[in-house]
């Protein structure tokens, strides 16, 4: 059945695809409105100068956007003010005034581009008075396409960001970095992450569209997975219950990064699983297909001796006495979880399933000898 669904084809068109990461959230992101104009105009007049005991970084950048010498420009004059009431009642966005310059910004994140600009501009007009230029812009992310039908500088935050970014070295250098900083940081990715179109940066238009053609066979080929790890569970579960025929074996599963699948088996006679034994599988790094491993994890609860257990196991190794079904290249005996336990990491003799199984054996006996003997010990001394 699974060979007509999942056809050669099929799978080496899943197997051509490359997805991006999913982009890693901002500060503003968390918030869950940062989307919204008015708190995106009100963060970006703060690092415009709204506040004077926060640099005008943003400002700086925008300035530089205009064509002006931002570093020899003296900002104690610097005014900001949102929501700037003109004639009729229509408000301005943000509106920096300063001795040399007046700014009108008008900011816009998805909604369309159809303010009264007249009215800003005779507003603008009646706010000089040292005969300051008189900038005019539009502040918008790449991805609002609405047309801007005026003469304003249009803007994207990709553009003002870009320049922001090319400053930080030269901001940090000459003016002391304070929590702000970080802020203002945070502030420029959430700029990049609204200018983004969140959909295509993950996964483009072909891929979308495969995904939606073949969404009846992509559930089959997930449910293949699950039967898959189901079936290797079982498998390896049964190895654990022969030398453990005694004992409950709890489950548990972790997916760990790069499509690493780690299934634990927990007995409950080491002490309802504090020390445990796991098959992990990947996808195989230098062909196709999955390379699995073992890994064995004694407690201290279960053996409270480890660093002379470690001691042991590293001198097994070099002189070639371990677990004859474990192979010591590229093993890792370690402490884990703040040293409270002991991590024996190890191939089989080969990488395949049926290498695992045979470690996975041998391990378990191996593991239920040493903590019988610690309990021993521990109950003669009692």
């Amino acid at each position: 059945m699974y060979e007509t669904i999942l056809s050669d084809a099929f799978l080496t068109k899943v197997e051509e695809m490359e997805f991006k990461d999913t982009p890693e959230p901002n500060f503003f992101d968390i918030g869950g409105s940062g989307y919204l104009e008015n708190p995106t105009s009100d963060i970006m007049s703060v690092f415009m100068g709204l506040d004077p005991n926060i640099q005008p970084w943003l400002l700086k950048a925008l300035l530089q956007l205009f064509g002006q010498d931002v570093d020899n420009i003296d900002f104690s004059s610097l005014r900001v003010q949102r929501e700037v009431a003109c004639e009729n009642g229509e408000r301005l966005d943000i509106v920096i005034i300063h001795d040399d310059f007046i700014i009108g910004i008008e900011n816009k994140v998805y909604h369309e581009v159809n303010n009264p600009f007249e009215i800003y501009e005779t507003c603008l007009e009646n706010l000089t008075d040292n005969d300051q230029n008189i900038y005019k812009c539009i502040l918008k992310p790449a991805t609002n396409k609405y047309p801007v039908l005026c003469d304003w500088k249009v803007i994207t935050y990709s553009e003002l960001v870009d320049v922001a970014l090319s400053r930080i070295g030269k901001d940090i250098v000459y003016e002391s970095v304070d929590k702000w900083f970080f802020f203002y940081k945070e502030f420029l990715s959430h700029l990049l992450a609204l200018s983004e179109d969140k959909v295509s940066s993950v996964m483009n238009n072909e891929q979308s569209d495969f995904i939606t053609h073949n969404f009846e066979r992509l559930l089959k080929a997930k449910e293949l997975l699950a039967f898959f790890e189901d079936a290797v569970y079982q498998e390896g579960k049964d190895v654990v219950a022969k030398i453990l025929p005694d004992s409950t074996i709890v489950r548990s599963v972790n997916n760990r990064a790069g499509d690493y699948k780690a299934l634990n088996y927990k007995p409950a006679e080491w002490g309802n699983g504090s020390s445990y034994i796991t098959l992990v599988y990947r996808p195989a790094k230098e062909d196709t297909g999955i390379e699995f491993y073992v890994n064995g994890e004694i407690s201290i609860n279960e053996y409270p001796e480890l660093s002379s257990l470690k001691n042991v196991v590293d001198s097994l190794i070099e002189k070639d006495e371990f677990i004859k079904t474990a192979s010591v290249e590229d093993s890792g005996v370690y402490f884990s979880k703040n040293e409270r336990h002991l991590t024996l990491s190890f191939w089989g003799l080969t990488k395949d399933k049926a290498g695992a199984m045979a470690l996975l054996r041998d391990m378990t006996i191996w593991m239920k000898d040493k903590i019988s003997f610690a309990a021993k010990v521990s109950g003669s001394e009692k």
